[in-house]
């Protein structure tokens, strides 16, 4: 397939190397390290207009750069791309992955996350936590929300990096003309409360702190062992996001079982207890999930910002020796506030 974009003609291999709900993902032969996402006719057919327009303003309008520190941080959209043909939009040019993982790898059970990640401790995890809030608050710092901040669109490695694609789904505004592209999907288990008060996504107004309630909750999953702030379950891959959904009932009424005692909710037993964290972690977690229905409105302006969330986590993540973490004989890595290892200690429970 021969496309064409601003910056010329791309040449795409006839096979698809990923196939999702919207389009599918093509290697560029004329253009090493990127990639082209074609949309299905059935997405074109409803949003072309609109996705076109947003693109443009993404590729010329707002000045990201994907790659910082020699590392790829998000996969910013960099041609838009007509049929050579016709000169029909069908999709766009985009940095292309060096890895095949997606964050819920490591969002399962011990056995299997070891069998991907054989040396993975909480050290990991605070890295994975770290790299996941500072692309965050990276994009918040150019004034960009992402919206749909779900397990599927944050790409990890091996070494602790964290990569944040789907971009066309983010939330834009073009502040030239001050047209906004909505984000208009979620899954409901990750969304903030003032977004999940909506019947349909659509009508939800995404914001930074919106962002950082998802973000929260991700790193509460990173760094308590894959607990659940609000269900305590373990994670499941390839959650679809919906435009309409079903209220997370937890999130809506605050009902986290870690902050919150509630007389038909507990926490599980195999989930780590509260004082793995230190205070100020805590404490952080603690400012976005502790709320009840008629605090809700008041509740959004104390979350940790996703910008607090890289100090929070800096002194934990910061190369070896750290003097922030200890390793017990059976080579867990827990937080040195610790006077002994929680995870020998739950070991021993369980």
């Amino acid at each position: 397939m021969i496309c064409r974009g601003r910056k010329g003609k791309y040449q795409l291999y006839d096979h698809y190397l990923a196939k999702g709900g919207e389009g599918s993902v093509y290697e560029i032969i004329n253009c090493k390290g990127s990639v082209a996402k074609i949309y299905h006719d059935s997405k074109l057919k409803t949003s072309s207009r609109i996705l076109e327009k947003k693109l443009k303003t993404m590729t010329l309008n707002i000045g990201i750069s994907p790659v910082v520190n020699n590392f790829l941080k998000v996969a910013w959209p960099q041609d838009v791309l007509y049929d050579d043909r016709g000169g029909k939009f069908i999709g766009f040019v985009m940095p292309k992955l060096q890895t095949n993982y997606k964050i819920y790898h490591i969002q399962q059970d011990e056995n299997h996350r070891k069998k991907l990640f054989p040396n993975y401790t909480w050290k990991y995890a605070v890295q994975y936590a770290y790299n996941l809030a500072w692309n965050v608050a990276y994009l918040h710092m150019n004034d960009i929300v992402i919206g749909d901040l779900n397990m599927n669109n944050i790409a990890i490695d091996t070494k602790g990096h964290v990569v944040l694609i789907d971009c066309d789904s983010f939330d834009i505004t073009n502040k030239a003309t001050g047209e906004h592209f909505k984000c208009e999907v979620g899954m409901p288990e990750l969304l903030a409360p003032e977004i999940q008060s909506h019947s349909r996504i659509a009508d939800a107004n995404f914001t930074k702190a919106a962002d950082d309630f998802s973000l929260a909750i991700h790193i509460f999953r990173l760094l308590m062992m894959n607990a659940d702030p609000f269900c305590a379950k373990l994670v499941g891959k390839n959650v679809d996001s919906v435009s309409a959904l079903d209220a997370n009932t937890s999130i809506l009424n605050g009902e986290s079982p870690f902050f919150r005692k509630l007389p038909n909710k507990m926490i599980p037993p195999w989930a780590p207890p509260m004082d793995l964290l230190s205070n100020d972690i805590a404490e952080a977690f603690r400012n976005t999930f502790y709320y009840k229905p008629t605090t809700v409105i008041q509740s959004i302006a104390k979350r940790t910002t996703a910008e607090k969330w890289t100090e929070l986590l800096f002194k934990y993540a910061k190369a070896e020796p750290n003097p922030n973490l200890r390793t017990c004989p059976v080579g867990h890595v827990y937080s040195a506030h610790r006077t002994s290892c929680p995870f020998c200690t739950m070991n021993k429970k369980n």
